[in-house]
């Protein structure tokens, strides 16, 4: 399914309205889905005029601050599209969602920190260092209470930068990662983006798809050297929810990540309580073996931080 049609959180919802029809086909042959043709497609919250007139300045997608001093190496050019993963055990990240929870800390901040850490280390970074992450964001908190949605993009991405700060253990980092995100939250959580993006809308449903395309397609004066990492924490696939009868029995699930052919697009999803990291990448744009590291070594920081706790 294409991003521009879905996020992660519709994806989940239309696997779980999958599920409900077939259960529901099984004791009523019959029976035929009503269309939802009414449902919100678009963020939308409330606020004043002008708070409004400020949402383009506030939005999330604003560039990271100043030049950043790293980049996902591009190997440039198109190729098949292929997946990779690596996952977290049920028992280690309860435990390491148990210990985040003591610190004040959330499940997507122990998935940044791991994966900052990872970066760091791989790309050798000196202490300082500006290195922007871009995560995706829900808005769908923004909608006004009982607001009914309809299977679409309603989300939107943001900054987080904190800098390497040379031999540190992973509480150290996780404390200053979790400040980070708490900051984002505190301005708003991507309600600039929530204001914003209607607005933006209006103005591509005006030009057509061929002006959205246009706008998704990399930029001829970008370095096609650099690339860029984008998060997408998923979140949980509930197990109650995603059932397609009696008969399937489902083992195990997962969500992939977008490919992306000017970076690295990373995904977690949890299925009971197993932690899922993937990446969509072209191969022929990035190295398979570097796009492996950083997901195994995301993982193994986390397992890594449990064990030493444990200790």
């Amino acid at each position: 399914m294409g991003h521009l049609a879905a996020d992660g959180g519709a994806l989940k919802e239309t696997l779980y309205l999958l599920g409900e029809i077939y259960r529901t086909l099984a004791d009523h042959p019959d029976f035929e889905p009503e269309p939802n043709l009414d449902g919100v497609r678009a963020p939308l919250a409330k606020a004043g005029l002008i708070e409004r007139l400020g949402s383009s300045s506030a939005s999330d997608l604003k560039t990271p601050p100043s030049d950043p001093d790293w980049y996902v190496p591009l190997l440039g050019g198109r190729g098949p599209a292929s997946y990779v993963s690596a996952s977290v055990e049920p028992v280690v990240f309860r435990s390491a969602l148990e210990l985040a929870r003591a610190r004040g800390a959330t499940a997507n901040d122990v998935i940044l920190t791991a994966l900052y850490r990872t970066l760091w280390r791989l790309s050798d970074v000196a202490p300082g260092a500006q290195t922007p992450l871009m995560f995706t964001c829900e808005l769908r908190k923004h909608l006004p209470p009982g607001t009914k949605t309809a299977i679409a993009n309603i989300s939107s991405a943001a900054w987080v930068s904190v800098p390497p700060a040379g031999t540190e253990e992973f509480d150290a980092t996780l404390s200053r990662v979790a400040e980070a995100t708490q900051a984002w939250k505190r301005s708003g959580a991507g309600k600039g983006s929530a204001l914003g993006i209607p607005i933006i809308h209006k103005m591509t449903r005006k030009r057509g798809l061929g002006f959205i395309r246009k706008m998704m397609s990399p930029k001829e004066e970008a370095d096609p050297t650099r690339g860029a990492v984008l998060l997408t924490n998923i979140g949980v696939v509930d197990a109650d929810r995603l059932d397609f009868g009696a008969n399937v029995a489902i083992a195990d699930a997962w969500l992939l990540a977008p490919v992306s052919p000017m970076g690295a697009g990373l995904a977690a999803s949890t299925y009971r309580d197993r932690l899922h990291l993937t990446a969509g990448v072209e191969f022929a744009s990035m190295s398979e073996e570097l796009v492996n590291e950083v997901l195994a070594g995301t993982a193994h920081e986390i397992t890594g931080w449990v064990a030493s706790q444990r200790g």
